[in-house]
């Protein structure tokens, strides 16, 4: 029988749409051969990608960062538009 899991890092918002939980600063989400490594900070979000199994190594193969204040700045202008 497996067990059951009661600390998640992630909430479902839809059944393809999920937040990270404040109490979480990352998590890992495998899709295929992928892991990727998302990471919230005081500044903003990263996101990390390893092929699966070298999660371990020093630099990931690929990724993006997008600072809070970067994103309100990119909303406003929106909305300005």
């Amino acid at each position: 029988m497996s067990e059951k899991i009661t600390n998640v890092a992630l909430v479902a918002e839809s059944t393809h749409d999920f937040k990270l939980k404040d109490s979480y600063y990352a998590c890992w989400i495998t899709v295929k051969n992928i892991s990727v490594y998302i990471q919230q900070t005081d500044e903003g979000v990263a996101v990390d990608l390893w092929p699966r199994g070298l999660e371990d190594k020093d630099s990931s193969i690929s990724g993006a960062w997008l600072t809070y204040k970067e994103a309100q700045e990119y909303l406003d202008e929106q909305e300005a538009a």
